[in-house]
């Protein structure tokens, strides 16, 4: 990746401003005047093993090999986090967001968005935290269970819940 040229600086920038990283080092395209990275590992995880391997040539390219690591395929579940709203109260978040500093002397637009980002998700933090769960893997490995039937089960116990607290009927 070029740090000279307007892309090259531009995907640059786009990979840290996501806390990413490009962790190749070493040209992977050569001519005999010129050497270029032009292809890249993009990753959370610095430390990552990798290799450009300069021969044999297949291609004009050299050929990268990660290793990733080995699959725990012994767990018994997965862990997602979502919100509790259960002490959710929406006028006291009302409240903690008229009582926030806004008036800021910051001009960079970015800055700003990330200050106020930072401030309401602070201010959801302590009324509605992040709670663990740990879903059984026999449900995530099923391949006939697609992101549509997960928000559908969804909506099923939604729907349930709510009747279940009213008394009203289930349709």
């Amino acid at each position: 990746m070029s740090r000279d040229s307007f892309y090259g600086n531009k995907l640059q920038k786009m990979v840290y401003q996501n806390g990413l990283d490009q962790i190749v080092k070493k040209p992977t395209w050569a001519t005999q005047i010129s050497a270029t990275i032009i292809d890249l590992i993009i990753t959370d995880n610095k430390n990552i093993q990798h290799k450009v391997h300069m021969t044999p040539k297949i291609s004009d390219h050299c050929i990268l090999s990660v290793h990733i690591g080995r699959v725990n395929k012994s767990r018994n579940s997965e862990k997602i986090y979502e919100r509790s709203f259960k002490n959710y109260n929406k006028f006291t978040i009302q409240e903690q967001l008229r009582g926030t500093p806004w008036n800021n002397d910051e001009v960079d637009v970015n800055n700003l968005a990330a200050l106020y980002t930072k401030s309401i998700t602070h201010i959801l933090d302590e009324s509605c935290p992040m709670i663990e769960f740990e879903i059984p893997v026999k449900y995530l490995s099923n391949k006939w269970i697609n992101q549509d039937i997960i928000n559908r089960i969804k909506i099923r116990d939604t729907t349930y819940k709510r009747a279940v607290f009213t008394g009203d009927d289930v349709e």
